[in-house]
Formats: structure tokens, C-alpha cells, sequence
């Protein structure tokens, strides 16, 4: 629980802001914030360091990696756009899953899983002062999180990673932060993906997974959603089951013809991992920032029926 002392000539007050007060405060600040920061990644296979520009649900987000790769979110336009050195893909009505954001929907289901509190204590990132909101797993076979929140602001300036040990395996912090006014936004409200070079990607949402049987899921995950993904000349390009605890995530990607995760040096040991099974011929890719050994078991337990597409 986290006090905070207003203080003014004759009077005190106390407030009591709870952990489920703080994730809301989070929440609904996503679609109002405006800042450009710097960003690091620190993780077993390497450093990586990022930027970000956002403007309420709009968020640009680069990669400092030789203009490798650079992303556009844009919920309000139902778009995802990347942009890499090999062309523009735009994906088209996707399901943009954001941990807290379900977390605060689903509270109760996820409370299931974890645990959710304020820590006493304060830190500061950036040069801000921040209070801490823990996200920590009753169980060993998935991660925990721990952000460190301005209190201001309610901006996530640091993400530290736990695994199912409690040990850091991974960090996001801020090292940099300049907030801006309305009349400094310059980010604009339409993505313009007319480009004629760009391949897009149309996700239409199913409500069924066909003859497919998860034989094995850890505790309180159940399917969040199901899409099938088609390219501009319409031919089926992959269909994505998205799991959940109410928090964690898990795809299961099926026949991913453009979908194609890259498994990075050192990937054990980082946070996100992937696994790649052999399932009826089937090409499967299963995801998700979970220990590795849960993904596998995932995988191995899929059974498909012949009539599947």
C-alpha cells in the first residue's frame, strides 16, 4: 500500500492508494500520454536500445540497430505498421494485447495467478520519483514483473523481469524522458500506408480453433482470442490463438507463412521464448514470455483433427 502525505499550513492529509487503484491510474493514462524517451533493453543475449514517441494511443517506436526495424502502433486506426530495411508490412485490425490493460479488466481472474501490491519503497529512474507495482506469480512455472511507475505521471519508466526463481532475468528502463504539451504533438492521428510496396495483413477474428485440442495448459490459461491472418490477395497466411492467464500471453501460431520469430543468441535465458514444433506435418510456433519448458509442454500436448485448416 503505498501513503502519500499532502501537506498544507494547517492540514494534513492522508491518502491510501492502493495496488489496484495504481494499475487503473496506469491504464487509463495510456491514452492520454505524450512523451519522447530513450530506452534500453538489457537481457541475456544483449543490450538493445530503443526510441519512443507517443502521443496517446499512437506510439513510434525505433530500434537502434542500424535503422534495422522500426514500429508504428496505432490503435485508434486498428493498423500496426513495421517498418524494416526489407519493406513496410501493415497488419490491419489486430489484437493489440496489452498485459496490464487485461490485467485491470480481468483482475479477478488474474489474481488467481498473482499477486499484486505496492512497495514500500521509492526509487528514482530518469531523475523521476517513482513507487513501485509488483506483479508476482503464485506459481514457478511463469514470470514476474515489477514497474516502476511515476507518480506523477503514471509513465512506466522501468520493467524488471523476474523468472520463475525470482531472479532478474531481463530490464526496460528509461533513460531518458521529455514530456509534451497538446500544441508539440506531432505524430499524426492517420498512418499513411498507401505505399504500393507495402504487404498487408488482414486479421479476422474466429470463434472456433477448428480440430485443434490443447491435451496440456498451465493453471487459469483459457483462449483470449483466435485469428485467422489473410494477405492483400487473399490467401490464408497464418491463424493466431492467443492464450492467457488474464496477464501472461501465449500464441500459438499456425502455418505462419510471413509469421516468422527469430530465436536469438542466448535465448534460454531471456525473457521471451520460442518453440517450434512438428505437429501433423503442420508448421506450429508457440510464444510467449513464459519459462521455456511451459512452451514446450504446450507444443508437445497440441493434437490436430484432418479437417483443421
Amino acid at each position: 500500500m503505498l501513503l502519500v502525505i499532502l501537506t498544507f499550513p494547517s492540514l494534513v492529509v492522508a491518502i491510501e492508494e492502493t495496488a489496484e487503484s495504481l494499475l487503473s491510474k496506469v491504464v487509463s493514462n495510456f491514452q492520454i500520454q505524450s512523451y519522447e524517451a530513450s530506452a534500453l533493453y538489457i537481457r541475456p543475449s544483449g543490450m538493445e536500445s530503443i526510441n519512443i514517441k507517443r502521443e496517446g494511443e499512437l506510439e513510434h517506436i525505433t530500434f537502434n540497430d542500424n535503422g534495422e526495424h522500426a514500429r508504428l502502433i496505432s490503435v485508434l486506426n486498428d493498423k500496426e505498421v513495421y517498418q524494416t530495411a526489407h519493406g513496410l508490412s501493415v497488419h490491419h485490425n489486430k489484437v493489440y494485447f496489452n498485459s496490464l490493460r487485461y490485467l485491470n479488466e480481468h483482475l479477478a481472474k488474474s489474481l488467481e495467478s498473482y499477486d499484486l501490491f505496492i512497495s514500500k519503497n521509492y526509487d528514482q529512474v530518469a531523475g523521476i520519483q517513482t513507487a513501485r507495482l509488483s506483479v508476482i506469480s503464485k506459481n514457478n512455472d511463469r514470470y514476474s514483473y515489477i514497474y516502476w511507475v511515476d507518480v506523477r505521471n503514471y509513465i512506466i519508466l522501468r520493467v524488471d523481469t523476474l523468472n520463475e526463481t525470482g531472479e532478474l532475468i531481463e530490464r526496460m528502463v528509461f533513460t531518458s524522458l521529455t514530456l509534451n504539451h497538446a500544441a508539440e504533438r506531432t505524430l499524426p492521428q492517420a498512418v499513411n500506408v498507401e505505399n504500393t510496396q507495402a504487404s498487408h495483413y488482414y486479421h479476422k477474428n474466429n470463434s472456433k480453433t477448428g480440430q485443434v485440442t490443447f491435451q496440456w495448459l498451465p493453471s487459469n490459461f483459457t483462449i483470449s482470442s483466435i485469428q485467422s491472418v489473410y494477405d492483400n490477395k487473399g490467401a490464408l497466411s497464418y491463424k493466431l490463438i492467443l492464450l492467457t492467464d488474464g496477464f501472461a500471453k501465449i500464441g500459438i501460431y499456425l502455418g505462419h507463412h510471413w509469421h516468422e520469430a527469430k530465436l536469438t543468441r542466448g535465448q534460454q535465458l531471456d525473457a521471451f521464448h520460442v518453440f517450434k514444433p512438428i505437429a501433423n506435418k503442420r508448421i506450429i510456433s508457440v510464444e510467449g514470455q513464459l519459462p521455456y519448458e511451459i512452451l514446450e509442454k504446450v507444443g508437445l500436448n497440441i493434437i490436430f483433427g484432418n479437417n483443421d485448416d
